[in-house]
């Protein structure tokens, strides 16, 4: 016997089903086996997140207590949320605050002491997301985890071969950078690991490495990384987690073991082979370990860092590619210029983090988000982007609501940093 009325096709309560939110399809899913076979089905999955419209972020705030630094949760934030009451309102519309400023954030996923921030010796990765799937990766344990089913999966982290390191150059950490990406081909999603295997040479100036990369495929009956038939081209630069776009993992190259990076490490999950993404034509030589990587609507965002001869003084710049396979080498467009946020040798102070409507989204390293506008119609010159100087909006203090105690919680005094990535909720299992 059918649970869809008889006024109401299957197909037609379909369309209505794939335009619910996630927490409501997961409620709906106790409703009967047709809804549920419905609701499990990959073809249902796949076309309720390409309908997907709303794109959140989640903040993992990095807390300080007892000599320990641990990521307390990952937060669900976004653009145009009420704020928590109209005094909150109006002393925004006061000030000149745009009402998303003044958010708040709900919790999604509780992290423990598990999730300790590595000390000195080992490196911090970055988070990761693909398709409502979050990868937080980390030296002592990986998870890829779905914070709207808040579905967790462990992966095995052993590593095929010991780590031989006889000396490593000045600022050089860690020894791995993982990535989270959709394969189109067999239609599963794989974690990539890539590794140094051994370094070798004078001190402070390794002439020798050898490197590795392994695949794992989420879902898949035997959980265990397999190595790739042929090893990375170049270097990456550890903890430096990939971004994920057009079916391609892309790494940034560590300078510091190889000058003058051709480009950035392109992985392509299709058939495990690399390639070599070109960086935008801004400068000729560009200080990779400060510039970063986003998705971002469909687009591939880095934002570099321009330095001037005073040290701390420069800007950064944003650049768009629509299409890796485009030409070779592939069209970079230039968008922004941020003035604001100062610039030092290899390291990332500014990470582009979602797109709305001529409004760009960054995470100021480490405790600010900024907001920087495009006025509609204006041209994207850079020199006349730098001229502008638009001031930039940040944020310190946020408050969360803790869905399961209906309380808001103010933002820690303790909180040191935080992580920001962009978000999509889906119904994709891990």
């Amino acid at each position: 016997m059918s649970c869809y009325p008889q006024h109401l096709t299957e197909l037609v309560s379909t369309e209505i089903l794939l335009r619910l939110p996630v927490n409501s399809l997961l409620r709906f899913r106790c409703v009967c086996k047709a809804w549920r076979d419905t609701i499990d089905n990959d073809f249902f999955v796949r076309a309720h997140l390409r309908a997907a419209q709303n794109t959140f972020t989640l903040i993992a705030p990095h807390v300080k207590a007892d000599g320990m630094i641990t990521a307390a949760g990952l937060y669900r934030w976004e653009q145009g949320a009420k704020a928590a009451d109209d005094d909150d309102r109006n002393t925004a519309a006061a000030a000149g605050v745009y009402p998303w400023e003044q958010d708040t954030a709900t919790l999604v996923h509780p992290m423990g002491a598990d999730y300790s921030v590595p000390g000195t010796t080992n490196v911090s990765h970055d988070l990761a997301h693909c398709d409502g799937l979050v990868l937080v990766p980390s030296d002592a344990m990986v998870r890829v985890l779905n914070p709207a089913t808040r579905r967790v999966l462990v992966l095995p982290l052993r590593p095929p071969h010991a780590v031989m390191f006889g000396s490593t150059p000045f600022g050089f950490e860690g020894h791995q950078a993982f990535g989270l990406g959709h394969d189109p081909r067999s239609k599963a999603y794989k974690v990539a690991r890539f590794f140094y295997r051994s370094m070798e040479g004078p001190v402070g100036n390794p002439n020798h490495y050898t490197l590795g990369m392994e695949v794992l495929t989420v879902g898949a009956a035997d959980l265990r990384w397999r190595e790739t038939a042929a090893p990375p081209p170049y270097p990456a630069l550890p903890g430096r987690t990939a971004t994920f776009f057009k079916d391609s993992l892309l790494w940034t190259v560590e300078e510091l073991l190889f000058r003058e990076a051709p480009g950035f490490i392109r992985f392509k999950l299709e058939d495990e082979s690399f390639a070599v993404l070109p960086g935008p034509p801004c400068s000729p030589s560009l200080d990779y370990a400060a510039a970063s990587l986003a998705e971002l609507r469909g687009e591939l965002c880095v934002c570099v860092a321009r330095h001037e001869a005073d040290y701390g003084h420069g800007w950064h710049e944003t650049w768009i590619c629509r299409d890796l396979d485009d030409a070779p080498p592939p069209r970079w467009e230039p968008r922004h210029v941020v003035e604001m946020i100062p610039t030092f040798p290899r390291l990332r102070c500014l990470r582009p983090i979602a797109a709305y409507t001529d409004v760009l989204v960054l995470h100021a390293e480490p405790c600010y988000l900024c907001r920087e506008t495009q006025e509609p119609g204006r041209s994207k010159d850079l020199a006349r982007e730098k001229e502008r100087n638009t001031p930039l909006h940040m944020q310190l203090k946020l408050r969360y609501y803790h869905p399961d105690t209906g309380m808001f919680v103010e933002y820690p005094a303790a909180t040191c940093a935080f992580q920001v990535i962009s978000y999509v909720p889906s119904l994709v299992p891990v």
